[in-house]
């Protein structure tokens, strides 16, 4: 009995199937890789935004907790001890406890510091040198709320963010328009 001739099986893929997954795969990458950069971008600005904003809820906590004043300034924090000035929160920021005698916002006692902020992004704080919180947790603020605004190179639609401050010392976070 002679069996049926069938053709044999290959096993395997020919250079035809191989060149079309990698060129369907390249496509792919260069559309995803572009997006997954724009997320990476804006989560490191979602954290910086949430750890600014988590130093003045801890500074406001603080002050009501000592019942002393307590400030959240802008530092260089490379240095030791850090040496904080006016707006430099590119740098970081330190909570302290203010000197009663000096009223001085950025000397004290050191509760935490933060460091510097990821080199692609820039946050401003026009006018800002320190926030004060009263043993009340209360802010020393003139005028209503006042902000911080943190936003990437390259800023595109709403993917800045702002950290409020009311005058009650209440702290939020908002996703905004760059250069608003």
């Amino acid at each position: 009995m002679k069996l049926p001739n069938h053709p044999k099986t290959s096993r395997g893929y020919t250079v035809i199937e191989l060149m079309i997954v990698v060129t369907v795969t390249a496509i792919l990458l260069a559309v995803a890789v572009p997006n997954f950069r724009t997320t990476l971008k804006n989560n490191r600005l979602t954290t910086s935004a949430n750890s600014l904003a988590s130093a003045l809820q801890l500074a406001r906590t603080e002050a009501i907790t000592r019942k002393t004043e307590v400030s959240v300034c802008g530092c260089d924090t490379s240095q030791d001890p850090p040496i904080c000035s006016a707006g430099e929160y590119e740098k970081g920021w330190a909570v302290f406890v203010t000197n009663d005698d000096q009223h001085d916002v950025c000397e004290g006692e050191v509760i935490r510091i933060w460091g510097a902020l990821p080199k692609d992004l820039e946050i401003h704080a026009p006018g800002l040198t320190g926030i004060l919180y009263n043993p009340s947790g209360q802010t020393d603020l003139d005028s209503g709320d006042t902000r911080f605004i943190l936003n990437s190179e390259g800023c595109t639609l709403e993917s800045a963010r702002e950290v409020r401050i009311s005058k009650t010392g209440r702290v939020s976070t908002l996703r905004v328009e760059c250069g608003s």
